[in-house]
Formats: C-alpha cells, structure tokens, sequence
C-alpha cells in the first residue's frame, strides 16, 4: 500500500486549455474544416526532419500504419511483444 498521495494526472496548463478551448469553440474541430491538425503534421514532419507526418488518434492506430507501411499482412511472421500482439492482431 502506498503511503503517498498520487499526483495529480492528467495535468494540463492554462495554456493548453485555452489552446483546446479555442479550438472548440471554432467549431472546426475535426481534420477537413481546421487547421490545427495540418499545422501540427507540418511543424512535426520539420522537427523530425521528413518531409511528411501524419498525426492519428492513438498507438494502435500508428501501429497499423506502421504495419501496412511495412507490408506486413495476413500470413506474415514476424517477432512482436506480447502487448503489441494483444494490440494488433485481429
């Protein structure tokens, strides 16, 4: 048993939740009417120093990406982790 309080998670900023909140209240909130996403991808892909970036709601997602990407289907071996497979696999 701990004897110590848990810190406080998720913690976002006052910034961070003016930056959501102004989002929101745009009503541009998804990938084909706003902008944030695309400015993001853009401002990554410079930071990772590629020419592209594509952002994706979760891991699981980027991990069938990055699959597919691979040309790693239906039939193919290949080693992965245990929380990868239980992930993944369908």
């Amino acid at each position: 048993m701990l004897n110590t309080q848990f810190s406080p998670w998720p913690s976002f900023t006052q910034e961070e939740a003016d930056a959501v909140s102004q989002v929101l209240l745009s009503n541009k909130v998804n990938y084909w009417t706003g902008t944030e996403c695309r400015e993001f991808e853009k401002e990554f892909a410079a930071w990772a120093g590629t020419d592209y970036a594509v952002a994706l709601a979760n891991g699981t997602l980027a991990l069938d990406v990055a699959l597919q990407a691979m040309g790693i289907g239906e039939g193919i071996v290949c080693q992965m982790t245990k929380r990868f497979t239980l992930s993944m696999t369908r």
